[in-house]
């Protein structure tokens, strides 16, 4: 640092250009305050070098300190130094300050500058504000590049304007600009999240056309899109297929391929895909846990769903009310009052919240396995639970005393 401080401001403007090189954002903040302790007149380059460095290595509060420092010295910005600011502001999730920054520039904003702005309101969720921004640049007969279309993109996605995000990505066509696979990714989620899983399946195969390799968020998006389609088969394919092309993928493409067969009860494919995803050294969640109790409760595979619950248990895996809720569900089918009562109990003691249906299981659980007295006890006490019993909940009762008076007439 010393041997740096020995030259001119030439010099010291290439060594802070030499730190940004090589991500040393520390290293040219340091040398930035030190230019200052030895009265040497810093300059915009001076500047513009360490807050870029900054903003580059996400340390947007630090670089919007160096901005400071460069107003309260009265150096004059420029228009790099002002996108650069912009970006820090976007980084930080800070769209309220980007669009304040914006109007208050003394150049005309450029296509950087509305890409940095349009970038801060979809990191805030403010699709309204990312779509004024692009309609102001196209009146200023700003070129939108595909970043400015896709940073737009992603702020439909947040509000699952699907009509939008697909219009969007007609535009990037028409005007023969060529698409990312961050817009594209987009897109898919933002079909997918509102259940238009053919446009979202469309758009993976229009990535394919166009070169541009899918990555795990744009095949989660397609295998949820397929799974809220009700094609189960088409979802494990997906997987397979995102597996096999080798893309470093996570727990959430299996959750929703795992949720699709939990939808179609294919229980031995759920399975399968826990099990796969242990092998893949990812971690099970809630979700994957859930889902597949849920998809051997709905086959009536009760021993099996209660063999995975008690087995995440173990592993310390928190349950949530779906999980609990689809273990009691699943003991109903096979007559297993004891242990509907004893995981009813549990979710009580976990604070989970049980509902109607999942109580109405217990008591029918009591009239399968043939305690009619249990089932007429439990209805009165639900109210414990905070649950008002409905017709399904006297129904399965009725049915229980029913059953129990067959057979203490036969018995008489």
């Amino acid at each position: 640092m010393e041997s740096a401080l020995s030259g001119d401001l030439a010099g010291l403007n290439y060594a802070l250009g030499a730190f940004q090189q090589r991500a040393l954002w520390q290293d040219a903040l340091h040398l930035l305050h030190a230019m200052h302790s030895r009265i040497v007149e810093r300059d915009a380059k001076s500047f513009g070098v360490v807050l870029s460095s900054c903003e580059r290595a996400e340390k947007w509060q630090t670089a919007l300190l160096v901005l400071d420092e460069l107003q309260t010295h009265r150096v004059e910005s420029n228009l790099i130094i002002r996108n650069t600011a912009l970006s820090a502001w976007a980084k930080g999730h800070q769209w309220q300050q980007a669009l304040a920054f914006l109007r208050d520039m003394p150049m005309c904003p450029d296509v950087f500058s509305y890409n940095a702005a349009i970038s801060a309101c979809e990191k805030g969720s403010q699709w309204l504000q990312a779509m004024a921004l692009l309609e102001e640049l196209e009146t200023r007969q700003l070129r939108g590049t595909v970043v400015t279309y896709g940073a737009a993109i992603s702020a439909c996605e947040k509000v699952e304007d699907w009509e939008r995000a697909l219009l969007l990505l007609c535009t990037l066509s028409q005007r023969r600009l060529q698409s990312s696979i961050i817009a594209h990714s987009a897109g898919v989620s933002a079909c997918e999240k509102k259940g238009q899983w053919l446009h979202a399946l469309q758009l993976l195969v229009e990535a394919e056309e166009q070169n541009l390799l899918p990555d795990v968020v744009a095949y989660s998006a397609g295998i949820s899109a397929r799974e809220k389609g009700g094609v189960w088969e088409q979802a494990m394919a997906l997987l397979q297929q995102l597996l096999q092309l080798g893309i470093q993928g996570n727990v959430v493409p299996y959750n929703a391929a795992i949720s699709a067969c939990e939808k179609c009860s294919e229980w031995q494919d759920a399975l399968a895909l826990l099990l796969q995803l242990g092998a893949a050294s990812h971690e099970p969640d809630v979700v994957s846990c859930s889902s597949t109790i849920s998809a051997c409760a709905r086959a009536g595979r009760w021993r099996n769903a209660i063999h995975i619950f008690e087995q995440f248990q173990e592993q310390e895996v928190r349950a949530n009310t779906i999980a609990f809720n689809s273990s009691i569900t699943s003991v109903e089918k096979g007559a297993q009052w004891q242990s509907g009562l004893f995981w009813l109990m549990k979710a009580r003691r976990c604070a989970k919240t049980c509902t109607v249906v999942t109580c109405s299981a217990v008591v029918s659980a009591c009239e399968k396995g043939a305690v009619w007295q249990r089932a007429g006890r439990f209805l009165l006490q639900m109210k414990a639970f905070q649950v008002e019993a409905n017709a399904l909940s006297f129904n399965a009762a009725i049915v229980a005393c029913a059953e129990g008076q067959k057979s203490f007439s036969g018995t008489g």
